[in-house]
């Protein structure tokens, strides 16, 4: 099994910690961001993340940390209202990333004040959401107000919870 991204933490970071901590192994395959150019045509969906198992490609990164979790018994496969439960957090961390990164094709945007029009009023609802669901180190952005986080403690304590976690540290160790 290989699963290919770029050579950075983002899309794919949820299904290396779960092949992590499942103890699953697979060929981590980085691509350098200077050979996306040539070998974007050649992907589904002209994107990363793929997962390729026994010959077949995968792609859609919610897919492949889905398939990930069933594997390291981390997605309650046999327990459709926790799935949904799980899915619903998955789904609202998407909504978060997609106002945080950069479109690819302006990265100019990350240090031009993308985050200027952020404020509480973007994560409020969610994060309160998300801080009754129960279920980072630094976790946010350098230009995300820190004091966000004052209002729901339990955000950083689940991001420290998982960076913590012997097997997270373990495989993070072995990267290096």
């Amino acid at each position: 099994m290989k699963l290919t991204y770029f050579d950075l933490p983002s899309r794919s970071e949820i299904t290396w910690l779960a092949f992590a901590i499942g103890g699953i192994a697979f060929d981590d395959c980085r691509i350098p961001c200077n050979q996306w150019p040539v070998l974007k045509p050649a992907t589904p969906y002209n994107q990363l993340s793929i997962l390729t198992v026994d010959g077949h490609v995968f792609s859609q990164s919610h897919a492949i940390a889905r398939y990930a979790g069933a594997l390291s018994d981390l997605y309650p496969t046999s327990n459709p209202v926790a799935a949904l439960l799980v899915d619903k957090v998955d789904n609202f961390n998407e909504e978060i990333l997609t106002l945080l990164i950069p479109a690819p094709s302006n990265p100019i945007q990350r240090r031009s004040g993308r985050y200027a029009k952020l404020d509480s009023s973007h994560f409020d609802c969610g994060l309160g959401h998300l801080q009754h669901c129960r279920s980072a180190q630094e976790w946010w952005l350098p230009d995300i107000p820190k004091d966000m986080s004052d209002v729901y403690p339990i955000i950083p304590s689940i991001y420290r919870a998982v960076y913590s976690h012997h097997k997270v540290v373990a495989w993070y160790a072995s990267q290096h």
